[in-house]
């Protein structure tokens, strides 16, 4: 352990001043003895210079600094213990386990039963069942040499068998949230059979409880995570958006740090599909004060998370508001980040954040870049399972990149192309609805030189997109993956920039 890696080393340099002082104070009077301790020394050490720490260990048995090492260790712990002894729900109550312990050692089970039922009601405060469990457990093994037992042992085995319900049922609704997001990561959105692949599973689901089933916070919580990400999926985004909000609501110390930052991601998600982009950005905020609280960013997978979050929703909404100087400065500050992240990004993350430059790109008018975008995620492919609707998206993409350029002889094969691969899904009809009339529509000759024909052309595509987002959005009127092909639409037609009539369309709603 400390020849192949320095834990002692990284343990010491990672102490701010507070931690360093206490240390001092608890360990450090040894030093004045006639022998300092070699731990205490080894610590002055690593505090001061690498080379008297060489001097050290050049002059001492190996086996004798090893055994020095694990005392500072354990010493620096001891003292980060003692300061950080109620820094946290779980904390305090691993505690209160460890002082009922010693307290029944010592043959002071009264004594013990005190601290047990102060730990006992901040574990059911915060639905620690876990714990509970095993504060329970030590309820019963204090009773059997306490002069006057707590209650019944029928009593705690009844609470038992209810904390185990509870924590049963929690653990249900984990695996449905599990399994959603599983379908989410395959499908995105779902449409035709799709949609009664996702409600059987999810909603539907035998182990799904009502609202007023649900015996505990903890499962209120993953059913409201549930529902939020099914209606998101079926383009329900009003629906979405109320359960979405109940996420953020919730205790953060009852939720697993992870959930509870993926549901304000998901908030984010359904504001941001509600035209909400101030709530999306101040949503965005939220979840970077939540990971600096419970110092997530130690964690690479949640930082990537973090990052694509806010890399995905801040293009998306930049790029919707027009606001085309802050979205280029943007988009170089995502290209540096996933070139220094590399390979070693999350794919779920990559696929999606490729998806949204491909957009941006299109967005400030840049349209070899958006192309290049897109042929990453084509790249992609080669070795990854592409989410359905954002490679779905590739195509119908294409088509209009190629109209607004005006290269309208690749039109007809890519169209053509397109509707290969959506005929590939036996209820193709249904999942691509928007797309497989267009790539029908672009499939065949056209003379689209001529200007009349173009905007007829354009006409047939723009209603085929603002007929599916009446229908699924109703007096909202706005799809965050539709609604800016329409905008497109429009600056196809008139030969404008996107970015001056997406401010114009963000500014109406005002």
């Amino acid at each position: 352990m400390y020849k192949k890696k320095d834990y002692v080393g990284a343990l010491v340099s990672s102490l701010n001043k507070e931690e360093k002082r206490r240390f001092t104070l608890l360990f450090g009077k040894e030093k004045d003895s006639k022998e300092p301790p070699l731990y205490y020394d080894l610590y002055q050490a690593y505090e001061n210079k690498e080379s008297e720490l060489s001097k050290i260990e050049s002059a001492v048995q190996p086996s004798t600094i090893t055994s020095a090492k694990r005392r500072l260790y354990n010493n620096i712990l001891r003292t980060l213990r003692d300061l950080n002894e109620d820094s946290s729900t779980d904390t305090l109550i691993q505690n209160k386990l460890t002082n009922v312990e010693l307290l029944y050692r010592h043959s002071l089970p009264e004594q013990g039963l005190l601290e047990l039922h102060k730990a006992f009601k901040v574990a059911r405060s915060y639905e620690k069942f876990g714990l509970m469990l095993q504060l329970l457990d030590w309820e019963k093994r204090l009773n059997l040499v306490l002069s006057h037992p707590s209650r019944p042992i029928m009593e705690i085995k009844a609470e038992e068998r209810d904390i185990l319900q509870k924590f049963a049922q929690q653990m249900d609704l984990e695996g449905i949230y599990a399994h959603i997001v599983s379908l989410k990561r395959e499908m995105g959105y779902a449409k035709g059979k799709n949609r009664e692949i996702l409600e059987q599973a999810t909603i539907a689901s035998p182990l799904m409880p009502s609202e007023k089933d649900c015996l505990s916070n903890n499962a209120l919580f993953y059913r409201h995570y549930i529902y939020a990400i099914y209606y998101w999926m079926i383009f329900e985004h009003h629906q979405a958006y109320a359960h979405s909000k109940k996420l953020i609501e919730f205790s953060n110390h009852n939720i697993q740090p992870n959930d509870y930052l993926s549901g304000i991601f998901q908030h984010i998600t359904s504001s941001v599909c509600l035209r909400l982009f101030d709530d999306t950005l101040n949503g965005i905020v939220l979840a970077e004060a939540f990971m600096d609280e419970h110092k997530l960013q130690q964690s690479k997978p949640f930082s990537c998370i973090m990052f694509a979050y806010h890399a995905n929703y801040k293009m998306i909404v930049l790029n919707y508001m027009g606001r085309r100087e802050e979205l280029q400065d943007f988009i170089s500050v995502v290209e540096r980040r996933l070139v220094a992240e590399g390979n070693s990004m999350p794919f779920d993350a990559r696929q999606i954040i490729l998806a949204n430059l491909m957009v941006s790109y299109m967005g400030i008018g840049q349209l070899e870049h958006a192309s290049k975008a897109r042929e990453r995620i084509l790249q992609l492919k080669q070795k990854h399972s592409i989410r359905l609707d954002i490679l779905t998206d590739t195509y119908l993409f294409q088509l209009f990149l190629l109209l607004q350029s005006g290269d309208y002889e690749l039109i007809k094969p890519a169209a053509q192309a397109a509707v290969r691969f959506f005929r590939k899904n036996e209820d193709s009809q249904n999942v691509f609805n928007v797309e497989m009339p267009i790539a029908l529509l672009l499939s065949k000759d056209h003379n689209f030189e001529d200007n009349k024909v173009r905007k007829a052309i354009l006409s047939k595509c723009r209603e085929t997109i603002s007929t599916f987002i009446r229908n699924v959005t109703g007096e909202l009127n706005f799809q965050e993956h539709y609604s800016r092909y329409l905008i497109w639409i429009d600056a196809i037609e008139n030969g404008a920039q996107f970015y001056i009539l997406a401010n114009e369309w963000n500014l109406k709603k005002y």
